[in-house]
């Protein structure tokens, strides 16, 4: 007897689905292996995501004008502070040198001046105390000459503000680069002030120039344009007055004379 379809079927199900079975009953993960893979999988994708967040956080931001500034002056202040404790660490082993080793660091350069003085009096015979009051000469005029030099530089920066039409921040950024190029104009006498900012901003004066010029050149062109177009004015072809212009007014001109 010929077996239908569904018979064939149900005979293979029941030949191979135990077999079927027990593959998928072995192949199929337990509650607990999902949860642990569900997991594993959050957790990795936890660490993707924290990777992209530190990635975005790492991004270098662009540099403000301020924050560069701040830099600047940053730095500044810590050479200033490394050449201070340059200083002090000079000084304490000049005290180890004289045996004043405790002392302050003004008591010490006050003896070493003093030692100084007491050598250059023996090796010149001279007197101690004149080599003082020439040495507070000295200081003094080298005071009046840095304040004099001071109130140049001062004159000078106002005037250059004044002529270019410069805020305080260029005031500010053009100084820090005299002093950031070893041209500091107090320590540097030589130094023209007017020319350093000159050779500092000559591309951008002259780009200047050229565009106020073809500005003005514009408007020029502009105006002449505009008069060469206009109409005529009202009063264009009249006769002007005591002009004479036909024979019949040359007659009335001669009929109203007394001769």
């Amino acid at each position: 007897m010929a077996m239908s379809n569904e018979e064939i079927t149900n005979e293979f199900e029941s030949l191979f689905g135990s077999e079927e079975s027990e593959e998928e009953i072995e192949e199929k993960p337990t509650e607990e292996e999902e949860e642990t893979e569900d997991e594993e999988e959050t957790e990795e994708e936890t660490e993707e995501e924290e990777s992209e967040e530190e990635s975005e956080e790492e991004k270098p931001e662009e540099e403000k004008p301020e924050d560069k500034k701040k830099a600047k002056q940053n730095y500044a202040f810590a050479q200033q502070r490394q050449q201070i404790k340059a200083q002090e660490q000079f000084i304490k082993k000049l005290g180890k040198l004289i045996g004043m080793d405790s002392a302050k660091p003004e008591e010490i350069q006050d003896k070493v001046q003093e030692l100084i003085l007491q050598k250059q009096s023996k090796e010149q015979n001279i007197p101690v105390e004149i080599l003082q009051r020439l040495e507070a000469a000295e200081a003094i005029v080298a005071e009046n000459q840095a304040i004099r030099r001071q109130t140049e530089v001062k004159d000078a920066i106002a005037e250059l503000a004044e002529k270019h039409d410069l805020g305080d921040d260029e005031i500010t950024e053009f100084t820090q680069y005299l002093i950031d190029n070893d041209k500091n104009p107090l320590e540097h006498p030589e130094i023209d002030i007017a020319a350093e900012y000159l050779k500092l901003h000559y591309d951008d004066m002259i780009q200047a120039a050229v565009k106020e010029a073809l500005s003005k050149e514009n408007e020029r062109k502009k105006k002449v344009d505009e008069n060469s177009t206009s109409p005529a004015p009202d009063n264009q072809g009249a006769p002007e007055e005591g002009k004479i212009n036909s024979v019949s007014e040359l007659d009335k001109l001669f009929s109203g004379l007394d001769l």
